[in-house]
């Protein structure tokens, strides 16, 4: 069965306060868009709520004490890397079918994979967007995986 996007909940993990200008250029483009700024509140939220794709910030403050740190994944300078989220969310949620994420940073994509130990795992549906993309490409990759089954 395949939802209208206004149906689909999204959650945009994005530290920045442009998070708040995509949120609302999305939501403008009728799609249902949750912004959290905060990666441990946006882990805590997705374990609670339903959401159909996620769109994360590669980079992300930690904060000390942090219940999201992983002695397996590097967190150079106190900072939580968007694939450090994905790889809880993918071991924590119950999943009906597989995981679809936009990996969102001004990085490119050959330095974020490099920071991966052992790569993004095969059941994960994901894009790649730079933060210097249009906000039409982040729509029109957002439907492309919303559409994907």
């Amino acid at each position: 069965m395949n939802m209208s996007n206004a149906q689909h909940r999204i959650l945009l993990v994005e530290d920045k306060e442009r998070g708040k200008f995509f949120k609302e250029y999305l939501e403008l483009k009728g799609l249902n868009i949750t912004w959290i700024q905060d990666a441990e509140e946006a882990y805590d939220k997705a374990l609670k709520d339903k959401f159909h794709l996620f769109i994360l910030d590669i980079m992300m403050p930690l904060k000390k004490g942090s219940h999201l740190k992983d002695p397996n994944l590097d967190n150079k300078q106190g900072m939580l890397t968007g694939f450090h989220l994905l790889k809880k969310l993918n071991s924590n949620l119950t999943k009906s079918s597989p995981l679809k994420v936009i990996l969102f940073s001004a990085r490119p994509l050959t330095d974020i994979m490099n920071d991966i130990p052992n790569g993004i795992p095969t059941e994960i549906k994901y894009q790649y967007i730079p933060k210097s993309a249009k906000p039409s490409k982040l729509l029109k990759t957002i439907q492309q995986l919303l559409n994907e089954t």
